[in-house]
């Protein structure tokens, strides 16, 4: 590759840098104006009902269940990242939850 290729190159590389901070700080804008307004107060009990969202690019889901504050709140003192470090687990993250939640069973899963 010559000398006047690699320039190109570089400044093509730069401006697609540009526009991606451009969005970046678009966003950090936006996210300013809207934290004043989040709020959280930490001293309140557990609630009994847990939530979970989840999105991606072809859709969204929610859902929630009552599992008592005990249990939420014993799940939810566990930091997330160490959530599939234990020993114990022995089936993937999602099929996990699933079993755990009494959602399915792993055994009755087609193959």
């Amino acid at each position: 590759m010559d000398k006047k290729r690699k320039k190109e190159l570089v400044s093509e590389y730069i401006k697609v840098l540009e526009r991606e901070w451009e969005a970046v700080a678009l966003e950090a804008r936006a996210l300013a104006g809207v934290l004043p307004l989040v709020f959280a107060r930490l001293d309140r009990p557990w609630s009994p009902v847990i939530t979970m969202s989840d999105a991606s690019l072809s859709g969204w889901a929610f859902g929630h269940k009552s599992l008592g504050a005990a249990a939420i709140q014993e799940v939810g003192r566990v930091p997330e990242r160490n959530r599939y470090r234990c020993r114990e687990v022995t089936l993937p993250p999602r099929e996990s939850a699933l079993v755990a939640a009494d959602v399915c069973d792993r055994h009755s899963q087609p193959a």
